[in-house]
Order: C-alpha cells, then structure tokens, then sequence
C-alpha cells in the first residue's frame, strides 16, 4: 500500500443534497475521515482504517454511488452485527474477556429483537437495558434475581459501544456495518460512591501469620498476589512453563485484558514460588497452583475466596465488603507510586496507565505531609 499522502485540503464527490461525500484529512493525526448527510438530512462521519489518499477518494466515490441508488449505509441486522462481532472480533482475546462477552451477547440478544437494524437502537434502549440490568431482570443464565453493582452494568455497556465502534471501521456494500453509533456520548451506569478497600500492611501481616493454618498453598498464593501486584485470576493460571529463574510470563489467555508481558519476580515472589514446587512435588510443567483434588486442572476461585475468608476469620479481621485479593492489587499499586508510570503499568500489568491513577492508587496523608514540607514558596 502507498504511503499516505499529506495534504491539508479535502476531496467531494456527488451532488450537494443528494449523495455529496466530503474526503478529509484530520490536520492533528492525518486520519482520513468521510462526511456526508443521511436521508434524515443528518450529518454523519466515519473515520477510515487506512491514510491512503487514492483510496479514500475511491472509498468516498464508493459510497457517493450506493447513496445515489438510493442504497442505505450499514443497514446490518443486530443478530448479524452481534454475529460477526463474535466471529471475527472475540477469537483475539483472552479467555477471561471471551467469558463476560459471551454472557454479554446472550443478554442482549434476549433483550432486544435480532432482525432490528442494528443502527434502530436508541437512547431510550440504552436506558432501559441499564435499569432492568441493574435491577436484575436481566441477567446472565443461571444467576438469581438480585440486584447488581453500576460497576458491572457499566463494563456490559462499555463492550456494547465497542461492538458498535467496530462495526464503523468494518466494511460493507461500499460503506460500513453500520453508519453511526448510537451510544457514543450516552451516560454510563456509574457508581456514586465505588468501594475499592486496600489491605493496610499491618491486616497483611495477620493474613499472613494466618495463611498457613488454612492451607500451606494459600499462604504461597497469598504472598505471590501480593509481591506481583497482578489479578488473582492471572496468578491462578500460571504454569512451571511461565516462570524463568526470577522472571514471570503472563499469558495473554489467562489475562483479563489479553495483555502478554514479563514481569521481574521479588526474592519473596520467588520464595513463594519455590514453596508452591514443594508444596505440590511436581516436576516440568503443569499448574504452578493445582487443585487439592488434581493436578490436572488449576485451584480453584470459589476454594481461593473461602481461604480468603477463612484467613480473615483466623486473624480476626472484620469482614469488609469487596476486600479480597484485588484489594492487594491496590497495596502494590499505592506501594509503588514512586515508580515511573510506564514501569509500574508494566510491573502490575494494566493494559491502561489512567486505571492506576482513577481506580488503585489511593492517597496517602504522610506523602503529602512531606509534599507540603518541600513546596517551593515564590518570591516576588
């Protein structure tokens, strides 16, 4: 392909109030972008997935054509947006965000009906899936009535908007899958007040003295959250193939956000590691955390969360809702504030630098104490 060519000015093709279509180059990032009016008289916008001029000027010639026949853009059913959404898009990520997006697609295909145009969908859709999702009414297969957080309600909603973003860049009859995203600047289900408890060091150290009494592999897992920072389901999936003498890889499979990267391990990672080996008696590869029932298969999440009780229990910890190993996630993250921001991502495995700073780390009072000390007083 040609490399793209930089011009400031833009390209029309076909009759103004008929099929006119703007080509344009974007000044900031040389995106290139078609504009023209839908039948409604409406303007609409799409962004190419290329910056070749030529190309575009055939793209925008393209659609000119399919408007002057009268063809709609993107007039793809739901049932096939969701369908090839699920083909061509879900294989690439990994097993924990395949999970949540099949449950995702099954309740919105109970919700609304598959032969509607998929760009039918509107503001009062959106609001209405939010309040029954939130409400309960609508649910995953096989979970009770009962209310859910906003948290959850808006991580369904954010995937439903990407669906639509993806189906803007995929193309279709010489336009796209669909010709605008109805939910673009819609308000997400958000919670006013979100609970995102720490472990202080001083609960980590009685969960630690507690640990082993529950289980010498709880007290390994436990310890190995808390050195890497990272997701507990990440640390459940890890394989003898996965760990280098001080080095740990983090497959994109066993990632929530499919993020693949190594990662440094800390002398207590490490310990925790060669106490997991013993524990367990395995050699070559095979699930650095088995289940107590076989090695052929990884602990547990249901067996993880009841020692995580347990071990509260023992160290007469009070029950905080929400605190559990994600809560450890926060510690390093707050730990480890002193780090450059692009070495802490890394370290921590956060796909997106602005997760850290919005959602785990947390402020500390004896850091901006010291802050204050050292504040430079203007003169003049």
């Amino acid at each position: 392909m040609t490399r793209a060519r930089k011009t400031t000015g833009s390209y029309t093709t076909g009759e103004k109030g008929r099929n006119r279509v703007r080509l344009y180059p974007r000044s900031a990032s040389g995106a290139l972008y078609l504009e023209w009016h839908d039948a409604a008289g409406t303007k609409q916008r799409r962004a190419l997935l290329h910056r070749d001029w030529a190309l575009g000027k055939a793209d925008a010639d393209a659609l000119a054509a399919n408007l002057s026949r009268g063809r709609p853009t993107g007039r793809v059913s739901l049932g096939t947006l969701f369908d090839m959404y699920e083909a061509q898009k879900m294989p690439d990520k990994g097993r924990s965000a395949q999970s949540h997006n099949r449950s995702a697609l099954a309740m919105f295909r109970a919700t609304w009906d598959m032969t509607r145009p998929a760009a039918s969908l509107d503001r009062a859709d959106w609001d209405r899936f939010i309040r029954l999702r939130r409400s309960g009414q609508i649910r995953p297969a096989g979970r009770p009535l009962a209310p859910v957080r906003a948290q959850i309600v808006e991580q369904d909603m954010k995937f439903l908007r990407a669906i639509y973003n993806w189906g803007l860049t995929m193309g279709h009859e010489g336009g796209s899958l669909i010709e605008r995203n109805p939910f673009t600047r819609l308000p997400l289900a958000k919670e006013e007040n979100p609970q995102r408890p720490m472990v202080t060091g001083a609960d980590f150290a009685r969960l630690r003295i507690a640990a082993p009494k529950v289980s010498p592999l709880f007290d390994a897992f436990l310890l190995l959250c808390h050195e890497t920072g990272h997701r507990s389901q990440s640390v459940r999936m890890l394989r003898w193939d996965d760990v280098k003498a001080a080095e740990v890889r983090w497959r994109a499979d066993s990632d929530k956000t499919g993020f693949e990267h190594s990662t440094p391990l800390s002398p207590d990672a490490v310990k925790a590691l060669e106490s997991a080996r013993k524990i367990s008696g395995q050699l070559g590869d095979g699930w650095v955390f088995p289940s107590p029932r076989t090695t052929t298969t990884p602990i547990s999440r249901e067996l993880l969360h009841r020692w995580w009780i347990e071990a509260e229990v023992l160290a007469e910890l009070p029950r905080v809702p929400r605190r559990g190993f994600h809560s450890l996630r926060r510690k390093f993250a707050t730990e480890l504030r002193h780090l450059p921001l692009k070495d802490l991502q890394l370290l921590g495995g956060w796909k997106d630098h602005t997760t850290i700073l919005k959602c785990y780390q947390q402020p500390n009072l004896e850091d901006m104490r010291e802050g204050l000390s050292r504040r430079l007083r203007l003169v003049g």
